[in-house]
């Protein structure tokens, strides 16, 4: 994630919590297209694959899921197959790419039970949106709106507050939605004004340089820090 924003504010008097703000794309784990688009083997979209352990395979499903559904490409080897790296090839920011593999362990080799191992990304812009491509300027320059922004929810204490939003190709905040209200009806509003009135950020690209959308969240409350 090129952008993440972990700020405290203090809270009021009144309460020992402290309100936390994060910015980040939506997404736990993230691959690009690129790193994708040049992997022959398990190993080179997961470095961290542990090959060592495996003796055999009984399977190794591939599977990008869309809006429009999913796909599916199977394999029995670490190597991948020419009909998954086709569906590699075709995958799109936003994509989710989850891997199933059945093995058999080296350490087990009488028995006869397989085991398995999942894990998935999901497809993220080759440049991701930002304040500036500069990340001490890009977390100087959010700090700074957020501080003023969203100085007043010091004023409040709440578990979790919780926004979703687009940087679209000009760079400018879409597509703002609430996903979990803190239950705080003016908290709600003061985090929806703060993205609405945010200066233009630099659009996410992808590898041929076009600038394309992207989504993030901002989480405010005082369950962030737990």
């Amino acid at each position: 994630v090129l952008l993440f924003l972990a700020l405290t504010l203090t809270v009021s008097a009144q309460s020992h919590d402290s309100i936390y703000v994060q910015i980040t794309n939506t997404y736990p784990k993230t691959i690009t297209k690129k790193v994708l688009s040049s992997a022959h083997t398990l190993k080179d979209i997961n470095p961290g694959y542990p090959s060592s352990w495996i003796m055999s395979y009984e399977s190794v499903d591939l599977a990008i899921s869309s809006d429009g559904g999913e796909e599916v490409a199977s394999g029995m080897s670490e190597e991948l197959t020419e009909k998954q790296l086709a569906l590699l090839a075709q995958t799109k920011v936003g994509n989710k790419v989850e891997l199933s593999i059945r093995y058999y362990n080296q350490d087990l080799k009488a028995s006869s039970e397989s085991r398995e191992i999942k894990f998935s990304y999901h497809v993220v812009p080759y440049l991701e949106a930002s304040f500036s491509r500069k990340d001490d300027s890009d977390k100087k320059a959010v700090d700074v709106y957020i501080q003023t922004s969203l100085s007043e929810l010091q004023n409040f204490s709440f578990e979790l507050c919780l926004v979703e939003f687009v940087i679209d190709k000009e760079g400018s905040v879409t597509d703002i939605k609430l996903t979990e209200s803190s239950g705080i009806e003016t908290v709600d509003a003061l985090v929806i004004k703060a993205l609405a009135s945010m200066p233009k950020w630099q659009a996410a690209e992808d590898e041929q340089g076009r600038k394309i959308p992207q989504i993030f969240e901002l989480r405010a409350g005082n369950m962030l820090g737990c």
